[in-house]
C-alpha cells in the first residue's frame, strides 16, 4: 500500500513539473510572435535663401554718355566725352531716350548739340556754362528747364511747338543770343528767361502769351519784339517801354 502511494505521488510530481515547464514554454512561444515596431519620424529643416539680382540702374556708353535707366525710358545723366558736336542717340538697347538730365552737358566743351526726336524734358542747367552755338530742338519737348542754357553762345532760337512755358532764366545770360522765335503754344515767359542778353535784337511773341515777367528781358537794350495787333505782347511793350513791331 505505501509503495502503491508513493509510486502515485512521483506520479502527481512529476506531472506538476511538466506542466510548469509547459506554461512557461508557451508564454515564450507567445511573446515571440508579438511584433513591436518603432517609427522614427526625422524632419529635416530645409533653409531657402533666395538671391535678389539687381538690375542696373545705369549705362555708360563707349560714345561719352551716362544713361540713368527709368521706367518710361532713359535719362541723358552726364556727357563726359570730348566732342563738340554732339548727336544724342534716340536709342539705348532697344530703349527710347526721353529725357536730359539735371545739369548733363553742364560746363562741357560741346558747341553743337542735336537733340532726338522723343525727347520730352531738358532739364535744369542741362546745358548751363557750355560753348554752345546751335541746338536743334524737337518739337517733341515739353519742358525746358530754369537756367537750361544759360551761360551758353546760343547766337538764335526757335522755340520747339511742344512747350508752353520758358522758365526763371532759362537763356539767360546768353550775351550773343540776337534773335528768338517762340512757338505758337507759348503761354507764359517767366522771370529772367532772356535777361541779360545783350546781343538780342528781335523776339517774336505770338498771339498766345499771356503773361510775361517783367525783367524777362532785363539788359536787352536793343530788344525789338514784333507780334501780333493787340496781343498781350504789344500791352507789354508799351507797359515797359520797349519798341514794339506789328507783324
Amino acid at each position: 500500500m505505501k509503495r502503491l502511494l508513493s509510486a502515485v505521488l512521483v506520479l502527481v510530481l512529476a506531472f506538476v513539473l511538466f506542466a510548469c515547464g509547459g506554461g512557461e514554454q508557451g508564454a515564450m512561444d507567445d511573446n515571440s510572435s508579438v511584433s513591436t515596431t518603432t517609427t522614427t519620424k526625422i524632419v529635416s529643416d530645409a533653409t531657402t535663401t533666395t538671391t535678389t539680382v539687381t538690375a542696373p540702374t545705369t549705362i555708360i556708353t563707349d560714345d561719352g554718355f551716362t544713361y540713368a535707366i527709368e521706367e518710361n525710358g532713359l535719362v541723358v545723366q552726364r556727357y563726359y566725352g570730348s566732342e563738340e558736336y554732339v548727336e544724342i542717340p534716340q536709342t539705348v538697347g532697344g530703349k527710347q531716350v526721353v529725357e536730359i538730365g539735371f545739369g548733363a552737358f553742364r560746363d562741357s566743351g560741346v558747341k553743337s548739340v542735336v537733340v532726338p526726336f522723343g525727347v520730352r524734358d531738358i532739364s535744369a542747367y542741362a546745358f548751363f556754362n557750355t560753348p554752345l552755338e546751335n541746338i536743334e530742338i524737337p518739337d517733341t519737348v515739353t519742358f525746358i528747364g530754369n537756367n537750361a542754357f544759360s551761360y551758353t553762345n546760343l547766337t538764335e532760337l526757335e522755340a520747339p511747338l511742344g512747350i508752353s512755358t520758358i522758365t526763371a532764366e532759362a537763356f539767360s545770360f546768353c550775351e550773343r543770343l540776337q534773335s528768338v522765335i517762340l512757338g505758337g503754344n507759348i503761354t507764359q515767359i517767366e522771370n529772367g528767361a532772356f535777361a541779360f542778353c545783350p546781343s538780342l535784337e528781335a523776339v517774336y511773341i505770338p498771339y498766345s502769351v499771356s503773361y510775361i515777367a517783367d525783367d524777362a528781358f532785363e539788359g536787352s537794350a536793343y530788344l525789338v519784339i514784333f507780334g501780333g495787333e493787340d496781343s498781350y505782347a504789344e500791352q507789354f511793350a508799351e507797359d515797359l517801354e520797349l519798341n514794339f513791331e506789328i507783324v
